[in-house]
């Protein structure tokens, strides 16, 4: 059984928050959890936040316009920051510009804390697919 960051299981999960555990066990695999928002209702002001909207968004929204590029193509976000701005924010950690966004340090790979670090555009125009592969 898979898990959430924090509990034991889904079903753990499901009855301390009073959802039915096919509702989690659905918006996960959608790549989405509508029962975060309960949490998170203060955090979306933060400046960080659109952001981490933006890079679910493209992930794992199939109407997305930069879907084929991200969702489409693998590029996913891991479950810890899917489901917690918190943790995207802790993990992260400050950005060293204001003008820094979220960048993948291996292009191939999903959005995770492993995989990530704040980065200009400058940097983020180097770091592409076209060029990480040939680069390898």
């Amino acid at each position: 059984m898979k898990q959430l960051p924090g509990y034991k299981s889904y079903a753990e999960f499901s009855r301390t928050q009073g959802l039915t555990r096919s509702k989690v066990s659905m918006d996960m695999s959608q790549g989405y959890c509508q029962w975060p928002r309960r949490q998170n209702k203060g955090l979306r002001k933060h400046p960080y936040y659109g952001s981490y909207r933006a890079m679910k968004y493209r992930c794992t929204n199939p109407n997305a316009s930069d879907y084929r590029w991200y969702g489409a193509l693998g590029i996913t976000v891991s479950p810890e920051w899917l489901c917690s701005f918190e943790q995207f924010l802790l993990d992260m950690g400050p950005k060293p510009d204001p003008t820094y966004t979220v960048d993948r340090i291996n292009p191939l790979e999903g959005y995770s804390k492993e995989n990530c670090r704040w980065a200009s555009i400058k940097t983020q125009r180097n770091n592409t697919r076209s060029h990480y592969v040939c680069s390898r």
